[in-house]
Formats: C-alpha cells, sequence, structure tokens
C-alpha cells in the first residue's frame, strides 16, 4: 500500500537543493573541465584575430571547392610573398575574379590571413 503524503515547502527545498548537490558532485569536474576549454577557445580565437593587421599580396596558384552544409565554396590556393602556399576560402564573388597568376591582397592578422574583398589583379599588381 502506497501511502501520498505531501511536503511542505522547506521540505521541496531541501530535496531540490539535495539533487543539485548531487549533481554538483557527479558532474561538477566535467562541466568545469568543459567549461575552461569553452573558455580557451575563445581566448585564442580572439588572440588570432587580435593585434595590427598588415596588408601582403600573393599570387593565385589554383582553385578548388569547399563542400559545407550551405553548398559549394571557392578556394584559392596563394603563395605568399614569404613563398608560403596557404588555403584561402573566398566569396564567389572574389572567385570570379581570379586566374592562376594573378596577384591578390591579402590581410594578415597574427596567425589569420585574408583574402581582400575587392578581389584579384592582372600580373604584377600595385
Amino acid at each position: 500500500m502506497i501511502v501520498a503524503m505531501k511536503l511542505s515547502r522547506s521540505d521541496k527545498f531541501r530535496f531540490a537543493a539535495e539533487q543539485v548537490g548531487d549533481w554538483a558532485r557527479n558532474y561538477g569536474i566535467a562541466l568545469s573541465v568543459v567549461g575552461a576549454l569553452l573558455i580557451l577557445m575563445v581566448a585564442l580565437g580572439d588572440y588570432a584575430l587580435e593585434g595590427h593587421a598588415s596588408a601582403e599580396q600573393g599570387t593565385v596558384v589554383a582553385f578548388g571547392i569547399y563542400a559545407d552544409e550551405t553548398g559549394d565554396q571557392p578556394l584559392l590556393t596563394i603563395r605568399t610573398n614569404e613563398g608560403q602556399l596557404v588555403q584561402l576560402r573566398v566569396p564567389s564573388s572574389v572567385a570570379r575574379t581570379c586566374r592562376a597568376g594573378y596577384r591578390i591582397e591579402l590581410l594578415r592578422r597574427q596567425h589569420s590571413l585574408l583574402a581582400s574583398p575587392s578581389g584579384c589583379m592582372l600580373g604584377g599588381g600595385t
């Protein structure tokens, strides 16, 4: 025989507090690790985009396609003035102005490199 018992407000609160305490004991460390990793990822993302931006140029070497859930996006393989080969996703409007051997303006910020939205220039450029 099961007897239904009505709990007072203080008993309900105490029961809820015990549940939260049990949950924190069981999952608190994992939640702390996940939170610390999330904070680290955000900090590293901000670090990659902060600082002085410098303009440089590169030469378009090849083309490709990057497939994602929104569809295919153009991918340019570019040789920087330092001789480094990089692959950058660019908007279709930029890719339409480029051919192999064309120069493209690049923007470098610490560890990130972006293609200029103005597109490519024929030959040596300025």
